[in-house]
């Protein structure tokens, strides 16, 4: 899945866990976490196509090729740094470890907490619409094992055009529901003050 997509995901799974729950939302952590699974690929693509490209001058099509049908899968740093945060088995150590580590309370509120979980929300949105070039699973402790998915959000011999499509309707209905809702909040809170000066 895209990655503003995940940002909308993440955003609105976690406003309504805020709402429903009275915590207080740390926005930065949750924003922050459903976007750093896939940070590392953008650096190492601009990275590859930068070096490949423009300093050996390979084709962009064997750069491309070079990345993502060779690096993407065998390379251990790429590997490493793409599943760092993308890795669900790392996400849920990380939460246990938290919650050992913190009280009930704490552990609610904690900006690690929310982090971890935007990443692990952000993984298991994307294990479902990648055939094979999904996360590792089981990383580090495998580094091969993906679900293989009968869907793709981009290819089409998967389904890729139906999926996207839905990617963008839902995208575009996440997008319309937290503007509908900022300018209901706003408004609320405009007719309170109008209220209160009376």
């Amino acid at each position: 899945m895209n990655t503003p997509t995940h940002a909308l995901i993440n955003w609105t799974a976690a406003r309504f866990i805020a709402n429903k729950s009275d915590l207080q939302l740390p926005r930065s952590a949750v924003l922050l976490g459903s976007i750093a699974p896939d940070i590392p690929l953008y650096f190492l693509s601009f990275g590859g196509l930068a070096w490949f490209h423009w300093w050996l001058g390979w084709e962009l099509g064997d750069v491309m090729r070079h990345m993502y049908n060779d690096l993407f899968y065998n390379n251990p740093d790429w590997i490493s740094l793409h599943n760092v945060l993308h890795s669900p088995l790392v996400c849920i150590l990380a939460l246990i470890c938290l919650r050992l580590a913190l009280s009930a309370t704490r552990f609610r509120t904690s900006w690690y907490v929310w982090f971890f979980s935007s990443c692990l929300l952000h993984t298991l949105v994307d294990i479902p619409v990648h055939h094979d070039d999904g996360p590792l699973v089981f990383w580090p402790l495998n580094w091969t094992y993906r679900f293989s998915s009968p869907l793709s959000y981009w290819d089409p011999k998967h389904y890729g055009r139906e999926v996207m499509a839905f990617e963008g309707i839902l995208a575009t209905g996440l997008l319309v529901n937290l503007i509908v809702a900022k300018f209901r909040r706003r408004w609320r809170n405009q007719s309170t003050q109008e209220l209160q000066q009376k």
